[in-house]
């Protein structure tokens, strides 16, 4: 594809978000001024009119609030990370590397994935962005409607903003049922803003409730968009989805056959699930600021977990275990 076609796709892609944005900004003035102002304020009460006008603002500055959060922080791209030192043979000067981690996602030979476009290993669970260019840790997707992609550093706040975006849309529906009643009757008809606003509440509701549901399963399982797209189409297949873990036990390191769906690799229980993505402090699980991850990584340090950071991913100790009873029982590919 030409470098024209693929510039002219992004831009399409970036420019989804604009007519969202101001769909919005229709969406809280009819409401305003059809249901708040002209039959609740009116025919009502005041002050009933002018508290549902100021949590309707409140709702759309918090949404927009959360989204300017989303487009500035980056998704967590990965550090740099240097080859690893798989084998004894010397101190060679020649390149920059690192000591292996315990355990690490690799090929069938024991090698981990290797990114040619940023020049560094991919770490688990991250994928390339070809938006960002980089590679993004525990990258989930690319999310059209608001314009960033979504990974570990920034999920909890995409999460925040699924939460709160159904709520103002139940908070926008429920509110117009108790006055759309009088409303009709009054004036013998529905205004035709009034119906585009439920129309568009009710649309809203079904696809940001699937969506957000949706998610809280992938935190339940400790799971991504793209594991579960990979797991859909191994289905279709019939096949597993065979993947590779390198594991260092008792001053040995051993290649076994594993599949992430299945053996639940990632999965430590819905509790450390959660609070991987949400943090320990519960005040943030609700109040959308910043992200939980402090340390971001060094990619001047010469060891891996100090490169890493908090973008590093564990395995269950549950599947930990399960490991080193294969190794004992002979059941792995090769050791070195």
């Amino acid at each position: 594809m030409s470098n024209s076609k693929l510039t002219f796709q992004r831009l399409a892609r970036k420019s989804i978000p604009i007519p969202i944005f101001l769909g919005m900004v229709y969406l809280s003035w009819a409401y305003s001024y059809y249901i708040c102002w002209n039959e609740v304020y009116k025919h009502h009460s005041k002050a009933t009119g002018i508290g549902l006008i100021i949590g309707n603002i409140a709702f759309i500055l918090l949404i927009y609030f959360i989204w300017c959060q989303l487009l500035i922080m980056n998704p967590g791209v990965q550090p740099k990370m240097p080859v690893f030192k798989l084998l004894e043979d010397g101190d060679d000067a020649s390149y920059r590397w690192v000591h292996p981690p315990e355990y690490f996602m690799c090929d069938a030979h024991g090698y981990p994935t290797w990114c040619n476009s940023c020049q560094s290993i991919k770490v688990d669970r991250s994928h390339h962005s070809s938006d960002l260019n980089r590679c993004v840790a525990r990258m989930d997707h690319y999310c059209t409607f608001l314009g960033t992609t979504i990974g570990k550093r920034n999920y909890r706040l995409f999460l925040q903003f699924c939460f709160w975006y159904l709520c103002y849309f139940i908070y926008i529906g429920v509110s117009m049922a108790c006055f759309t009643r009088s409303y009709k009757i009054r004036h013998g008809s529905v205004n035709a803003n009034t119906i585009i606003l439920y129309v568009a509440s009710l649309g809203w509701i079904i696809l940001i409730f699937a969506l957000f549901s949706s998610h809280i399963y992938y935190i339940f399982k400790n799971r991504t968009s793209i594991d579960d797209m990979a797991a859909k189409r191994n289905r279709r297949a019939k096949s597993l989805n065979e993947e590779f873990i390198n594991i260092s036990h008792e001053e040995k390191r051993y290649v076994l056959r594993v599949s992430s769906m299945k053996d639940g690799i990632w999965n430590k229980g819905f509790a450390k699930n959660w609070v991987e993505i949400m943090g320990n402090n519960m005040i943030f699980w609700i109040i959308p600021w910043r992200s939980p991850l402090e340390h971001l990584g060094d990619e001047s340090s010469n060891d891996y977990y100090s490169i890493i950071g908090d973008y590093k991913e564990e395995i269950s100790e549950s599947f930990k275990k399960s490991l080193v009873k294969r190794i004992q029982a002979d059941d792995y590919i090769s050791s070195s």
